[in-house]
């Protein structure tokens, strides 16, 4: 991309760049690639700040998109790989495994009525085995899904181990066997969820914050291109007047040699 270099900065290895398509990214950088810590700030309002390597998304980082949600989580080769969190603009989060952009392994999805479902996915869908648990209804179900598509459940009463982790608010223990409880662990639940929505808050604060400091550099740099745009014009304006001064000069000088 061609660079208003104007607009370029540079402090040991800070740099602040501004694209000609208005994209802003400051950080770190490597033979005039994005490499090191960083943050790129695209027109539309998405933002991503963390690690850079070779110009591409590459390590932790976090993905911020002007519909309000987010991605936080590992990437590898500008692609959402690895494991991460999805937080979505309704509340719903996705916890797990991400291949390409897409949803792809062992994932979570902890729901906004507090239901849980915990399973297999594949390219964004729900595919093979996964258990979930109604929070309404309060039971454990046993789905089997094929390309998205519910194809088994039943309802079981005895939670798997590998499971245990990702249903621990709603366990109870009963000789040594773990099961959904009538009620679930309110305590837990609240801890969970709090912990959850201050997570987003937090995030969403900091964009809001960044973004308003954006905007004031924005501004500030609007402001100095108009003084620099008065001034311009004023210095045209004296050029101007200083030219017809010399011209009267010239003229006054040649009427008076005539009358001489």
């Amino acid at each position: 991309m061609k660079l208003f270099n104007f607009l370029q900065k540079q402090t040991s290895n800070e740099h602040h760049i501004i694209y000609s398509n208005k994209d802003e990214y400051h950080g770190e950088m490597k033979d005039n690639m994005k490499h090191g810590k960083g943050v790129y700030k695209f027109t539309n309002g998405n933002r991503y700040e963390g690690e850079w390597q070779f110009n591409e998304k590459h390590g932790n980082g976090k993905y911020f998109y002007n519909s309000g949600e987010l991605y936080i989580g590992q990437w590898q080769h500008n692609k959402k790989n690895g494991h991460g969190q999805h937080f979505g603009i309704y509340g719903d989060r996705y916890v797990g495994q991400w291949v390409n952009n897409c949803k792809h392994g062992r994932g979570t999805i902890y729901y906004t009525e507090n239901s849980i479902y915990s399973g297999e996915f594949f390219e964004n869908k729900k595919h093979g085995p996964g258990y979930y648990y109604n929070s309404n209804t309060r039971e454990l179900t046993y789905q089997l899904y094929d390309n998205d598509k519910l194809k088994e459940q039943k309802i079981v009463h005895e939670y798997p181990v590998e499971f245990e982790n990702v249903f621990s608010a709603f366990l109870a223990r009963d000789n040594n066997i773990k099961h959904p409880q009538e009620l679930p662990n309110n305590k837990q639940l609240e801890e969970l969820h709090q912990i959850q929505q201050e997570t987003h808050g937090i995030e969403k604060l900091k964009a809001l914050n960044e973004t308003e400091i954006l905007k004031g550099k924005k501004k500030s740099i609007q402001i100095l291109y108009y003084i620099f745009i008065y001034q311009c014009r004023i210095g045209i304006q004296m050029k101007f007047v200083l030219g017809q001064i010399v011209q009267d000069y010239h003229n006054t000088k040649r009427i008076l040699q005539e009358i001489i």
